[in-house]
């Protein structure tokens, strides 16, 4: 499995919006980005990459492994397409009142619960 390292080197860095959710998904909460209201552009405040979220729903790193509740995530733009496909993710994903530029791959993909 990566180490956080690993993860910044492989997503470039993180957005100000990822920055958020490292700082916030470690206490169990929805990380409310922005207003929490579905953005109707993007903006690096709101914009987590569907890397990021696979990342964490594939169970995270020793550095900073998924919280239990799994992701919850309120008010992202997701600019990319996220590919679950015949995944095993253990955790919940929840995303609410986000926009997804791209359709999901969640094919074959066995997760606790999928909120969207």
């Amino acid at each position: 499995m990566p180490n956080l390292r690993d993860l910044r080197v492989d997503l470039k860095g993180f957005t100000p919006a990822e920055e958020q959710f490292l700082r916030e998904h470690p206490a169990g909460e929805v990380v409310i980005l922005g207003d929490g209201s579905r953005p109707k552009k993007a903006s690096p405040e709101r914009e987590i990459r569907a890397a990021f979220i696979r990342h964490f729903m594939l169970g995270g790193c020793p550095a900073l492994p998924c919280h239990e509740k799994g992701v919850q995530i309120e008010g992202a733009w997701i600019p990319d397409a996220l590919d679950l496909e015949g995944c095993d993710a253990p955790r919940d994903l929840s995303i609410h009142k986000s926009h997804l530029v791209e359709r999901p791959n969640l094919r074959t993909a066995h997760l606790r619960g999928l909120y969207l």
